[in-house]
This record gives structure tokens, sequence and C-alpha cells, in this order.
């Protein structure tokens, strides 16, 4: 079964007055470390690789580099984001619910069926993104990209979940927050909450 839920993972880094003079000048590379929970081979790591990386150091004549520490190595989203508050990291790749713990006004996007396709998501993102620039730079952030995490999907490795009256025959684990956890429980099952490195 697929819930019609986008959760929008997100690219954040903090920037310093200091980092951006520096920058205009023949100085010396600045190296942005990088924490986030994906693994360096899948998903939306391989854009960050591809795209995000060589554009970066092609805008700034090579003085601005992603040095990454894929797969939670710095730990998971609420490290992240402490580690940035304190300049350990300059940027993160968050998960979608590492963005609502950024900035609470973006969990919006979390709400449960919200989207039905990626056409919908692009004209919100066209609508709101002046807004949601703003919400995050209120929390001492700017976002240098945003990128779709895909729908959420459930998987059981026993039960078949094809109908809501499945929901009840099944344990589920939830990572994404409160919001999951509700909405699991509305549909008759009682999740277990874990943290996202917790889960086997």
């Amino acid at each position: 079964m697929t819930f019609r839920r986008k959760a929008v993972g997100v690219l954040v880094t903090a920037f310093f007055v200091a980092v951006l003079a520096g920058s205009a000048e023949a100085a010396p590379k600045w190296v942005w470390k990088t924490g986030t929970l994906a693994p360096k081979d899948v998903g939306y790591a391989k854009q960050v690789q591809s795209i995000l990386m060589p554009a970066l150091e092609k805008a700034t004549g090579g003085d601005v580099v992603l040095k990454v520490y894929w797969g939670g190595v710095m730990g998971d989203d609420e490290q992240h984001l402490k580690k940035m508050r304190v300049d350990q990291l300059q940027a993160a790749g968050l998960s979608g619910q590492g963005t609502f713990m950024m900035a609470k006004p973006l969990a919006v996007l979390g709400l449960p069926f919200l989207f039905n396709n990626y056409e919908e998501v692009d004209y919100l993102k066209h609508l709101m993104m002046a807004r949601f620039d703003e919400i995050v730079a209120k929390e001492g952030f700017r976002l240098l990209v945003w990128l779709d995490q895909d729908f959420d999907q459930i998987y059981s490795s026993k039960i078949p979940i094809t109908k809501v009256a499945d929901f009840p025959k099944a344990r589920f684990i939830t990572w994404f927050g409160p919001l999951e956890g509700r909405l699991m429980e509305r549909l008759g099952t009682s999740p277990v909450p874990m943290g996202i490195t917790e889960i086997p």
C-alpha cells in the first residue's frame, strides 16, 4: 500500500559572513563538512555527488567544496542540526523529519495524503519556495538545494498490506516523528518508535 504522503528531504547549510567574505578573495578553499543519513550510493546521494558538488565547486571557482560524511557517520538529523549550530558541521543533508526538526512550520509538508503526484509537489514548491526560505532563515540556516525523496511506501516482511483492514495485523516501526505515529495508530496498529540509526 502506498501512502500519498510527501516527505521532502533537503540539504541545508549554515552560512557565515566570514566564510562568504573569505571566498571572494584569492584565499584557500573553504571545506564545508556535511553530515547526512543517506548512504553514499543510493537515492539523492547520487544527485548530490553528480550534480550539486560539481556545480558548487564551479560556481565558487573551486573555493568551496563539500566533504560529506555519509550514512549517519556524524549522527542522526538532530545531531547534525546541533553540530551545525556550533559550526562542527557547515551543512547537512536532512531527511524530511530532520527538516521539520529544523523548522517546525515545514511539518505541514508531512501531512498524510497531501499530494497525489509530482506535478502537485512542483506547483506547491513554485508557490511557496520564497516563504519556505524565510522560515528556514529565521532558524539561522540557508537552503542550498531541495530534493524530493519520493512518496512514502509501506513494506511488510510477513503480512501483505493491501487495505486498511490489514494494518491491525502487523506491527510497524516508525521513526518519522509523532505525526507518523499518530497516523499509524489511527490505522489501527501500535507503532514502535525508533531512531533511524536504531532500526535493524
